[in-house]
């Protein structure tokens, strides 16, 4: 009997010891894993603002360039609104031109056409609305025999500014466009600024 109860009270001081030990480890680890906690919360917060402060410094050189590319932006858009406002006018001011003032115009650019071409035999073809009769008639006025032929192309014929002839030299060597878009471009590039002060009443939109 004595043997059974030193077996007993061994048991439980091996039981008390080991319970002892278990909880020390215990509390050791959950200390340990509240240091790492901290230690991860504290990398995460750090990451956290040095996410922000190269987020707020991106938007710090972005908003810098947007702000210097602004009035870059503004007078390209300016000179945009300008150059579509006199192109638009130019437009409806052709469009309710009569016919004789159109043919008149193209007249204009092939006597300038003949003056590159010489005495080269030409060909043409009449573009936009414009007829074969009308090229062919402009052609006689200013090439007489020299322009062996004229063919129609009503492809662009909803293109008000394609209205015209194209000229090229019988050899091919050089082609030439007497269309209205032509001549809108030449009264671009000459009377541009004029254009623009008469079209806005005298003072330019800023």
């Amino acid at each position: 009997m004595e043997e059974l109860r030193s077996t007993d009270v061994l048991d439980r001081e091996i039981r008390a010891d080991s319970e002892k030990k278990a909880s020390e480890i215990l509390s050791r680890a959950e200390e340990n894993a509240k240091s790492i906690l901290s230690e991860v919360q504290e990398r995460i917060l750090k990451a956290k603002e040095e996410v922000d402060a190269a987020s707020k410094k991106r938007l710090g050189v972005l908003e810098k360039n947007l702000n210097a590319s602004l009035p870059l932006e503004k007078q390209r858009y300016l000179v945009s609104f300008i150059n579509d406002s006199i192109v638009d006018a130019m437009k409806n001011h052709i469009e309710n031109l009569d016919s004789s003032i159109k043919e008149q115009l193209i007249e204009n650019l092939a006597k300038k056409a003949k003056a590159v071409t010489g005495d080269a035999k030409v060909t043409a073809i009449a573009t936009g609305n414009m007829t074969k009769a009308s090229a062919e008639k402009i052609l006689k006025n200013v090439y007489g025999t020299s322009c062996l032929k004229v063919e129609e192309n009503h492809k662009h014929d909803d293109d008000l500014l394609a209205y015209g002839i194209i000229l090229s030299t019988e050899d091919r060597k050089i082609t030439c466009r007497l269309t209205l878009e032509e001549k809108t471009n030449e009264i671009l590039s000459q009377k541009r600024e004029q254009l623009a002060l008469a079209l806005f009443c005298g003072r330019l939109p800023e």
